[in-house]
């Protein structure tokens, strides 16, 4: 997402081929708009591309110099001159965003505009030193569906009107897919736009400076993006292939992220390949560095089934924070440690190898020395293991307490406040928010499933100086597990009816907790409107609207000295 002389715009990317297509399917193009609105130095319609997968592997290069995808095979958009009627080609790259330049006399003698993957879209009535850029809007036609020519959104008539105005015109992209996305296609077409997904920002507080405060303001986000890996058609069965595809859904996800500009972003689900290769690269020019944790049975795999695993992220503004020590938490590790011979501690904690990342930044802008913690985290997901997610959870904030109190001694600091991200796979009322926010649970917490894990808690306790509390004058009474911290959530319950929609299930699983007295929430950004969920149809997360399976929750907060 980017924003040119005041108008916000889109990347446009195609969508990538499946290795399912059929071989008999052939690539067909059809121009947009007739031959009267496309002349050699300006043009107001966009070829349609479609695209077929090869038969064999493609020798040699593409057109124009460019490189040609491995196993891509490159389609042919003709379209005509206003002028005489010849016929002109380019070409593209299957799964690349386009950027696509008329060649008329300004660039070139030979005329008509040319395909190259360059990251975004660009084409306007002159090229000259103004380009125009596309609009976030485009039309892609459910999976099966071939083109039609009443599919498009602009006719000749309106295109004559975009090219008098020098506005933008959508794409249009067609897929044929394997027989079982044909049969279920049907003639709607999706209409995507990286605004489209609306959701109103909810003022928490007054965005005036209060006196005393630092006046700093920060804005954090946390997003678990659905590794690829996790993204089958199986568990998304209502989502077009298209749609699901990696190739296309990391661009919408780096456009979210682009389009809220976080000072501090903890992603979950990230695969290590992505983080290294394609989202810390994305960011770095963007004045962003990061870290990256995978799970735990990374380092029991070869290099390069490595690059697959997923794990927790957090990308920050080096310009704001100053990365002063990082560290991770592996759940089964800990819960090794802390066994004390309790077999379920063995067998269903320890085989769960979720992780949590935290990192100590200094606040490059305030005048007085400003420490905070983020963290992120993102516990096992069973709803089965209600009992693994809670002792995770446990097992995550005595490491905090541990951290925190090695960064005040090291850094000779009175306090570290917190910023805890984390999709954590609990609902608002479990046992696993409840010790968040309460800073304490009951041994007996349903949760617990009547597991003996009493030994182990308690061993876990008396590590950092605490003990099991009972209730007060009653002995026999339930005993509680603390932290030390106060933390509350940015988000009211009722800000966010759900953070994660599937076909099976909608709720909230994702928070953000910050250090009470510390932090001042100055807003949210706030739940979809119900009226765009119906007007698109939207039944379940992904969709071609949106990239993941969870939505991303953004809030800023003010630090409070």
């Amino acid at each position: 997402m980017f924003t040119v002389e005041g108008r916000s715009y889109a990347r446009v990317t195609a969508p990538v081929q499946t290795s399912s297509a059929p071989a008999a399917a052939k690539a067909v193009s059809h121009p947009v708009n007739n031959g009267n609105n496309c002349g050699s130095s300006s043009f107001s319609g966009v070829p349609l591309i479609s695209y077929a997968a090869p038969k064999k592997k493609r020798r040699g290069g593409a057109q124009n110099g460019q490189k040609a995808h491995r196993g891509a095979r490159l389609a042919q958009a003709s379209w005509s001159s206003s002028s005489g009627g010849s016929s002109r080609r380019g070409s593209d790259y299957l799964g690349e965003p386009l950027l696509i330049i008329p060649r008329g006399s300004q660039t070139s003698t030979r005329g008509g505009p040319h395909y190259f993957s360059m990251g975004y879209a660009t084409y306007g009535q002159l090229m000259g030193y103004h380009p125009e850029y596309y609009q976030p809007t485009q039309q892609l036609p459910v999976p099966g569906m071939q083109h039609r020519e009443s599919f498009s959104s602009m006719g000749s008539s309106a295109a004559s009107d975009s090219t008098s105005s020098g506005s933008a015109s959508p794409v249009h992209f067609a897929h044929y897919w394997d027989q079982m996305a044909a049969a279920s296609a049907s003639p709607q077409s999706y209409e995507i736009s990286h605004l489209a997904a609306k959701r109103d920002w909810i003022q928490k507080a007054s965005s005036e400076v209060p006196e005393g405060s630092l006046g700093i303001t920060l804005r954090i986000m946390s997003y678990n993006i659905l590794a690829e890996q996790y993204a089958t058609k199986k568990l998304y069965p209502h989502c077009p292939a298209w749609a699901l595809s990696w190739q296309y859904r990391r661009e919408r996800i780096r456009e979210d992220m682009e389009h809220y500009a976080p000072d501090i972003a903890c992603l979950q689900e990230v695969p290590m390949g992505e983080f290294y290769g394609y989202f810390l690269q994305q960011f770095q020019v963007q004045g962003y560095s990061g870290i990256f944790k995978p799970k735990s049975r990374a380092k029991t795999m070869d290099s390069k089934y490595q690059q697959t695993v997923d794990g927790c992220c957090i990308i920050f503004r080096h310009d704001r924070f100053e990365l002063i020590h990082q560290d991770w938490v592996e759940f089964n590790q800990l819960a090794i440690k802390s066994a004390d011979g309790s077999t379920d501690m063995l067998n269903r904690v320890m085989t769960k190898d979720n992780i949590a990342l935290c990192a100590v930044f200094r606040v490059v802008e305030s005048a007085v020395p400003s420490y905070i913690l983020a963290v992120n985290a993102h516990v096992h997901w069973d709803p089965e293991f209600s009992d693994v997610k809670l002792i995770q959870t446990m097992l995550l904030m005595n490491e905090v307490e541990k951290l925190v109190a090695k960064t005040k001694h090291d850094l000779n600091v009175e306090d570290v406040p917190i910023v805890f991200c984390g999709d954590l796979n609990s609902l608002p009322d479990s046992g696993v928010v409840e010790f968040l926010r309460n800073g304490r649970v009951s041994s007996s917490h349903a949760d617990f499933k009547d597991l003996p894990y009493r030994s182990c808690l308690q061993k876990l306790s008396s590590s950092q100086g605490r003990v099991m509390t009972t209730a007060p004058a009653d002995d026999d009474g339930p005993h509680f597990l603390h932290h030390p911290f106060a933390l509350s959530s940015v988000y009211d319950e009722e800000d966010m009816p759900f953070t994660n929609f599937t076909s099976d299930f909608k709720g909230v699983i994702d928070y953000v907790f910050v250090s009470r007295g510390k932090f001042q929430t100055v807003g949210v950004l706030g739940a979809l409107d119900p009226t765009w969920l119906e007007e698109h149809c939207v039944s379940s997360f992904p969709c071609p609207q949106i990239p993941s399976d969870h939505l991303p929750l953004v809030a800023e907060i003010e630090l409070i000295p």
